[in-house]
């Protein structure tokens, strides 16, 4: 049984956007500005050519628009959202806080149907954000 996924049959899936202002897809992870570290992090996790979802969806999410994807399972969708909200994190933590300020909310707020995709989320998202 081979478990790999063929990321080149991904280019066959249709893909539609509606809407004003929609930004254009990116073919390579280069070519989005998600940070430093968080690039380093990506290409760590060997992700090279971003699925459909993701070259699409994390354009869209850091102009800040809404976005609503539907994609099978497998097909990046935990990446294509996870990634705007850590660069979106990172770039909020370079901001220096006065000191003393203890101060703790949540930054992020991530909703799944399950506790096991939740967990498999949080596991993704760790090795994003590493």
């Amino acid at each position: 049984m081979n478990d790999s996924i063929n990321f080149d049959a991904y280019e066959d899936i249709p893909v539609e956007t509606t809407g004003e202002n929609v930004p254009p897809p990116v073919n390579t992870f280069v070519e989005i500005d998600l940070g430093d570290a968080l690039n380093l992090s990506i290409r760590r996790c060997k992700y090279v050519k971003p699925t459909p979802v993701e070259r699409y969806t994390i354009p869209i999410s850091l102009a800040g628009q809404d976005l609503m994807a539907c994609a099978q399972m497998g097909s990046g969708k935990t990446a294509a959202f996870c990634f705007p909200i850590i660069s979106g994190i990172m770039r909020q933590q370079s901001v220096q806080k006065p000191r003393g300020t203890r101060t703790v909310f949540p930054l992020a707020l991530i909703l799944s149907p399950t506790r096991e995709l939740s967990s498999q989320i949080h596991v993704e998202a760790q090795k994003f954000a590493y």
